[in-house]
């Protein structure tokens, strides 16, 4: 078996990074080569992504990975760019925490609409949606429609700049709430009804198609020798995160925990209830061409928003340990944070909205930095536990475990938290597990692994995988009962 050195880009909410993978045909190894800052931009009454600044920083992390064999690309989902007649951007692309579709949900509020969307496309109405972004552009009389040609999410806008060539990959279009679950390619009606010219959508393509190589003016720009294959991978983050994820079996439960956490299962058909909808589960496509029935949470969003205002207050940068100490040492349930409410969305200052919160609520006061942080983690952990029963209801379905993938797999009291709550074991890693889905697809495509089996081998060959048991269930669970009391006010 030959070995392949591979390239990933792996783009999250707040950061990016290119890592090279070594395979040798037992394990993998990853090696970091580039690893920048993913901030959002105010523009003027905007809020933008800092797209260029990702170009720029993705290629020269391809430079620095020297020869591969192909490269792949994932990002967080939700946001696109527009390209002219001569393939210029036409503007950076919006954000999509950037205000100005939250009105936009005033318009779509009528229940019978949202089902009939949400039955076709599978996918819930929030604000963040693609739809809605582009249904605000309409809305405002934005002149860059009449102008657009060519619609794509940002790894297809990548892949764009870096080969010349276009196409929609197929797991993040299909969380624009644009796409047919029945056709699986673009649905013609709602782009209609938004207003959208229907011809800027591109083809939709699956995982593990070869889109090209890199075009000669950039290799000749940055004095690059090698020639790999540029492959389209699950672009959806979480899809390749769901890829790399060791599901002990059908009856496990993935979250794929960072910025946002996505729970979620893998299922054959999609579930359109009008439960299922009002529950706030989407039905996106996974790499395989299964359904990932999925919902989306907030993540550690509020934790890295707190310890940015801390470390612009103090300078330096708290350390990962110190969190956990601080955390672990702070007293247990003092308060109840409900970590999915509009207000812990994009405020000013996260540490003040939610002592505000707290204040507001009427709760006790709380003491020192641990006990803020833990407030939060306890509230995430009831978040999942939400989600977790959820799924159990819509899916008529009683699941044995929770496989927690991603950044947040490396946070032990979130994820003993998890365990507790939901009174199951939790099995926690990979933490790169985006970084390798992305892998994983690609040397599939190269036909170096084949097939669930060989891929979940290579994954506990690989990589550090724990395991947490439950403890404490009767205490987390009067906890969890007043978290619910406390939603209901």
């Amino acid at each position: 078996m030959n070995t392949f050195d591979i390239c990933a880009v792996d783009l999250g909410n707040t950061s990016g990074r290119v890592m090279k993978a070594l395979f040798d045909g037992k394990r993998l190894e990853l090696t970091e080569v580039n690893r920048f800052c993913n901030n959002t931009i105010p523009m003027h009454k905007y809020i933008k992504v800092d797209f260029l600044h990702l170009l720029n920083e993705t290629i020269c992390g391809i430079v620095k990975s020297g020869e591969v064999a192909s490269i792949g690309i994932d990002s967080w989902a939700i946001d696109f760019g527009l390209l002219d007649k001569d393939d210029d951007l036409i503007l950076t692309p919006h954000h999509h925490r950037d205000p100005r579709t939250l009105e936009m949900l005033e318009l779509f509020k009528e229940k019978s609409k949202q089902l009939k969307w949400y039955s076709s496309t599978g996918v819930t109405f929030q604000a963040i949606n693609t739809s809605l972004q582009l249904y605000s552009m309409v809305k405002d009389n934005r002149d860059v429609l009449n102008h657009a040609q060519s619609f794509l999410m940002i790894p297809d806008l990548l892949i764009f700049f870096l080969t010349g060539n276009k196409a929609n990959e197929a797991t993040n279009a299909s969380n624009t709430q644009l796409i047919s679950l029945v056709s699986q390619n673009w649905d013609w009606d709602i782009i209609n009804e938004i207003g959208v010219p229907s011809s800027i959508f591109k083809e939709i393509v699956k995982p593990k198609t070869m889109m090209g190589k890199i075009c000669s003016t950039l290799k000749e720009y940055y004095n690059y020798t090698y020639d790999p294959a540029v492959i389209t991978v699950g672009s959806h983050d979480t899809a390749s995160a769901v890829h790399a994820t060791p599901l002990a079996d059908e009856n496990c439960v993935f979250i794929s925990s960072g910025t946002w956490s996505l729970i979620g299962t893998v299922i054959e058909e999609p579930i359109v209830s009008l439960d299922a909808m009002n529950r706030g589960y989407n039905n996106e496509r996974a790499t395989d061409g299964r359904i990932r029935f999925i919902k989306n949470t907030t993540g550690m969003w509020i934790v890295e928003e707190i310890l940015r205002v801390w470390e612009l207050q103090d300078g330096f940068k708290t350390s990962y340990q110190d969190i956990i100490e601080a955390v672990a040492n702070a007293k247990p349930f003092k308060v109840i944070i409900d970590p999915d409410l509009q207000r812990f969305y994009n405020p000013q200052n996260m540490v003040d909205e939610v002592l505000s919160y707290i204040e507001e609520t009427n709760q006790e006061k709380v003491n020192g930095r641990g006990e803020i942080l833990r407030a939060v983690f306890e509230g995430l952990a009831c978040s999942y536990r939400e989600a977790f029963t959820d799924l159990c209801d819509i899916t008529g379905r009683k699941y044995s475990c929770i496989n927690i993938v991603g950044g947040g797999a490396r946070n032990v009291l979130i994820n003993q938290f998890t365990a507790n709550i939901c009174n199951v074991p939790v099995i926690a890693g990979p933490a790169e597990a985006t970084t390798i889905g992305n892998v994983l697809s690609q040397l599939e495509y190269h036909g170096e692994i084949k097939g669930e089996e060989e891929r979940f081998d290579l994954l506990y060959n690989s990589f550090d995988i724990r395991k947490f048991k439950p403890y404490q269930t009767e205490c987390w669970n009067e906890y969890y009962n007043k978290y619910l009391n406390l939603k209901k006010i």
